[in-house]
């Protein structure tokens, strides 16, 4: 008889309760909601959590959404997921903000527009899988139970029929990037604009 032990990602609320415990472990002390903040600003990797935490806490044991922002840069990936959030909330405005920031870093349309696709493809996950828990849906499919809760809020924005139109508009989208000479950057600001209407609606 052996033992065996299973160390799957933890979601979103576990991230969380994981990160409150290590802080406090480690002599510190942060908020829920300063918690949140922090995994939504530099991703899930508790690896990558772990050194972040070690960081602030040597600016200050008491960690705050001010420090946060102070010392942790939002990392690519993340950053991507706040503007496909403000799409999904239909705020045009403030993902066209974060689009431009996303360009100064350097990060190519191309790389956006395939974040999109993907979170998209997350999106129509948890619109299929309806009321199923979100880590079984997630541990079926392969994906990270923390982006799949996280989808599973924006589906609620949109239908299946519009999560295709937006499916077939990425598309033609990306095609028009690789077989036409086009401007990418207001390709991308089209796409973005059709998000935000589409979820308006």
């Amino acid at each position: 008889k052996t033992d065996f032990t299973e160390f799957t990602p933890l979601d979103a609320r576990g991230l969380e309760r994981w990160v409150v415990s290590e802080v406090s472990e480690r002599g510190g002390t942060i908020q829920g909601p300063d918690a949140r903040m922090l995994i939504e600003r530099v991703g899930g990797d508790q690896q990558f959590l772990s050194n972040e935490l070690n960081k602030l806490l040597a600016y200050d044991a008491a960690i705050t959404s001010q420090t946060i922002a102070l010392l942790c840069d939002p990392v690519p990936q993340s950053t991507i997921f706040m503007m496909i959030e403000s799409l999904f909330n239909g705020q045009l405005k403030q993902a066209l903000t974060l689009y431009e920031d996303q360009r100064r870093q350097r990060v190519e349309p191309q790389a956006m527009m395939g974040m999109i696709a993907w979170q998209m493809h997350l999106v129509a996950l948890a619109k299929a899988a309806g009321s199923k828990p979100a880590q079984d849906v997630a541990r079926e499919a392969g994906v990270a139970p923390f982006a799949l809760q996280k989808s599973q809020g924006l589906a609620r924005r949109l239908s299946m029929a519009e999560i295709r139109q937006l499916f077939d508009y990425l598309t033609n989208a990306d095609l028009r990037t690789k077989t036409e000479s086009v401007d990418a950057d207001r390709l991308m600001q089209a796409v973005l604009t059709k998000i935000a209407q589409t979820v308006a609606r």
